[in-house]
This record gives structure tokens, sequence and C-alpha cells, in this order.
């Protein structure tokens, strides 16, 4: 560790208090932008000692958000001090206010501080034209990659599209300059910035999950009463269609079945459709939106959590869902499509859906349904050590850490 180390992240870190204020504004929030926003600056604090955060707010442009205008100010949040970059939320004006925000507020700090590096989480074209213009005053900076530029939202409309397209053209000429990239899938890092010196893990284990009451349960008390409760599935995240959600309820109405109950957290495309079916068949729960603290019980008390995200889409090689690190430390049993970011020492942990379609989903629930409890609880138990040890924030502050060593001479 360098005490000494001037460190800087600028992306998307704020408080919890108004991050919720946000995700009741936005109707598809950015909540694991947010929760990763958070294990990052930990890790980056505790991997250099010191770190100053620069962040801005993570929301979809007005109207689909009604605040428009953002202001600048100090904050303070995992004991780092930090400053609010006001902006603009209309569409395109938000690039330029965030990028003029990044001259105005930080350009000065840099100057004053004498920053060594700064790490830009996510391709956002604001915060990485800045990290190019940062190197001119003696900065090295690195990219987080969490997803492709680009993204299509089923919120954006024929402009946003368009920009969107232009956006990620220029993202993979700003990515040029980096001098380090992080990256959370192999594919994503050797397309958007090849020969880099790079560092690639899945995610990062939020601690918050060891402040929590999520797993109050014995894991002998949870053997003796296996066969007196519902067999529970649950999936939270995004209740799309793109993510398999629909397949996964194709699925599950398939079964003529009424021992086990499915449980649906979240927001999205499929949502109108499950609050419908939680109406009329008992099996179907539907939860809403809920924060960490009510979703983790959630998490500990279910027997099976699942992820049919499509193997078969370019998103599922270039990202890797972050809700599957949450799953694996809750120690419950994992089921997940064969996605081509799964690193292989994690491939042990979970079980897979081979067949995608909702017979092949259905088949695998069967399987594992079928499959001992006291060996789906070794394998859940096994993946959640693997989580802690090598995915913990302390984990991944050091290898950051060790590779910005290894760049800089100067460390």
């Amino acid at each position: 560790m360098n005490s000494k180390a001037r460190v800087l992240l600028l992306g998307f870190t704020i408080p919890d208090e108004l991050a919720e204020q946000l995700f009741e504004l936005d109707p598809l929030p950015a909540v694991q932008t947010h929760k990763f926003a958070r294990s990052l600056a930990r890790a980056l604090k505790l991997g250099f000692g010191t770190l100053a955060l620069a962040s801005t707010c993570p929301v979809q442009s007005y109207p689909l958000v009604s605040k428009v205008f953002f202001g600048g100010r100090k904050f303070r949040v995992e004991g780092c001090e930090g400053i609010y970059l006001g902006f603009v939320n209309i569409i395109a004006i938000k690039h330029f206010t965030r990028f003029a925000s990044c001259l105005i507020r930080i350009l000065p700090l840099i100057w004053r501080r004498r920053n060594s590096w700064i790490f830009v989480h996510g391709v956002h074209s604001p915060f990485l034209l800045f990290g190019n213009i940062a190197r001119i005053f003696g900065c090295k900076f690195a990219v987080v990659l969490t997803d492709p530029p680009g993204v299509i939202l089923g919120t954006d409309g024929l402009v946003a599209r368009y920009l969107k397209h232009l956006d990620a053209w220029l993202l993979r000429r700003l990515l040029q300059g980096v001098d380090a990239v992080l990256a959370l899938a192999p594919d994503l890092a050797n397309a958007l910035a090849p020969g880099k010196p790079s560092l690639v893990f899945p995610g990062i284990f939020n601690s918050d999950l060891h402040k929590s009451n999520a797993f109050p349960q014995n894991e002998e008390v949870r053997l003796s009463d296996a066969d007196s409760r519902p067999f529970t599935i649950l999936y939270a995240g995004g209740l799309s269609a793109a993510y398999g959600v629909d397949r996964l309820i194709d699925a599950v109405e398939g079964i003529h079945d009424h021992s086990f109950e499915i449980r649906f957290f979240g927001r999205g495309d499929q949502e109108e459709r499950i609050r419908k079916l939680a109406c009329r068949d008992p099996r179907f729960f539907y939860g809403g939106f809920v924060g960490g603290e009510r979703l983790m019980p959630e998490f500990a008390g279910a027997d099976l959590l699942v992820n049919p995200r499509p193997s078969t889409e370019d998103f599922s090689r270039l990202s890797f869902p972050s809700k599957l690190i949450e799953y694996l430390a809750t120690g419950r049993p994992v089921l997940t499509t064969r996605i081509k970011s799964i690193p292989q020492e994690l491939n042990s942990c979970f079980f897979f859906i081979e067949d995608e379609s909702p017979e092949g989903i259905r088949s695998a629930i069967f399987h594992l349904m079928r499959t001992t409890v006291s060996e789906r609880e070794r394998i859940s138990l096994c993946g959640k050590k693997i989580v802690e040890r090598e995915l913990s924030e302390g984990a991944i502050g050091k290898k950051i850490f060790d590779l910005v060593q290894r760049i800089d001479s100067s460390f």
C-alpha cells in the first residue's frame, strides 16, 4: 500500500441516501452501477490507503427522469472526501455539462494535489475525454470496464439510439489513451483496449452483505425443514426479455406442481406479466423493486437463485452479471446459463442451464430439485468461500495496486 498515492475515482460513487432518491425517480434505476461504485471505492481505498471522489448521479435523461438540474457540492462517503459534478439532465447536453464540470471542478484539484492516477468508472465519454486531458498534467488514468459502450435500453428513443452509436464510436478512440484497464470480462478488455495492461475480475463482493442480517439461518435447520416447505426459486434484477426472464416465466408456468414458488424482484418489460400471474397463481410472487436490506434475507431464504440471461447475445461475453456475485455470496445454490464471461475458477460453483428454451430451463430446475440438499449446499458454500476470498474489496484493491505498481515506477 502506498499511503501517499494521490488517487481519484471519477464515476458514480454517491451516498446511499441520494441513490435511493434517484431510484424512486428512474423507471430503470442504476442499482448495480451504484452497488459496484461503492465496492470499487472501498477496494481502491483499501489498496492505496487514500482516495478522492468526483461523482455524478447515474440517471436516465429527461423526461424519463423528471429532474433536470443536478447541482455540484461536496460530500463524504466511505471515509472519502468527494465532489458532485453538476450537470443538466437533457440528452446530449448532459454529456457536455458533465465534461465542463470535470474541467471546472477536477482540473484545479489535480493541479493542487498532483494526483498520480485517475480511475474512470465505466465507458462514459465525458470522463474518458477528461482522463486523456489529465495525462497532459502528469496523471495516468485507468478505465474500469463493466459493460460494452452503446448499450441500448428499452426506454431509449430514436435520437438516443443514434447518439449512443455515435458515442460508442468516440469511446473506442478515447480508450486508446488509457494506461491500464480493469474489466469484468476478458473479451471486454480485448475488444475495447487491446494490448493495454489489464486486470480482469468478474466483480467485487460487497462488504455490506457482511453487515446485514441476511444469513441468520443455521444450515442444519435448513436441511431439517427442507421437506416441509415449498421449494423457493428467486430471480432479482432487470425483469426484461433481453435477460431471459420471459423464458423463465414460461418454464415455471409449465410446471404442474404446487410444491414450489417463484419470487421476482425488480423492474422491466416483464413486470406487468408477472403482476398478473401473481394475482391468479399462488406459485408466483412479485415483490416489486426493493433495496438490499429487504433483498438479502430473500436471497438467504431461497432454495434456488436463478440467472436465465441468454448466452448467445454479445453482452453475455462482454459483461458479467453482478447478481451472480451477490447470489454466490449468499451461499445459496445458483442456476445460470453458461454465459461466456464466467471465469474458470467459478465454473464449479454453479448449476448450469444447458438448453435455454423454456423446456430446457424447466428441465434444469427439475434436475437441481432432484439433487440432494446436502450436495446443493456443498457446491453453493464452496462458491461463497471463493467469492469472499478472491473477490472481496480488500483482495481486489490489492490486485489493482499490484497492477499499478507494475506500470508506474513511482509506486
